[in-house]
């Protein structure tokens, strides 16, 4: 497989752009959060492109609301 590497960068300069960790970056990358990320030896590298689309969760759990059936509070 041939990688452009002009497109890709190290995850390192991901998290400069992200504002966040190199630490956190790769963790992301071995979650299959960057689907386009590619593992050389130690190292991730991970297309540009999807550094523009990448959005940041909110910390912690989901919040569920669930509402009663007759729209108040007991």
């Amino acid at each position: 497989m041939l990688i452009e590497t002009n497109d890709y960068v190290d995850v390192a300069t991901a998290g400069n752009i992200l504002g966040i960790k190199r630490s956190r970056m790769s963790i992301l990358c071995n979650s299959g959060r960057f689907k386009n990320s590619v593992k050389i030896g130690h190292f991730w590298i991970i297309l540009k492109s999807e550094l523009e689309n990448y959005k940041r969760q909110k910390p912690g759990r989901k919040r569920v609301i669930e509402a009663d059936q007759e729209g108040g509070r007991e």
